[in-house]
């Protein structure tokens, strides 16, 4: 299986506290999604919720997704999209150029 390392400020971060992070990102991309599907969707995910079980997890949001269909899945994400944009522009203008860039290196063996 391939090992992965996340590394921040050069500090390794345990891949239990990334699937935790994961876990909770499925969560609310699911609520999203099921809040704005209007196909069924099925009921297994609050069961694979309780269990944890990311893999199933992931694979009922694609599932949702795919029955969506690209077009539609972006007509109806694109107010929280332009919604999200807006908010990014008026930061910018609110830190008077006071901004932080941050920079990301990967390395792939």
């Amino acid at each position: 299986m391939n090992q992965e390392a996340i590394y921040i400020n050069n500090e390794q971060i345990p891949q239990e506290a990334v699937l935790s992070w994961e876990y909770k990102r499925l969560k609310v991309n699911y609520k999203r999604l099921k809040r704005i599907s209007t196909g069924a969707i099925s009921n297994d995910f609050n069961k694979w919720q309780a269990e944890r079980n990311i893999d199933k997890m992931r694979e009922a949001l694609l599932s949702i997704k795919m029955n969506l269909g690209m077009a539609d899945l972006k007509s109806k994400l694109s107010n929280q999209y332009k919604l999200g944009n807006l908010i990014s522009v008026i930061a910018v203008k609110l830190s008077f150029g006071r901004r932080k860039f941050s920079e990301v290196d990967f390395y792939i063996r």
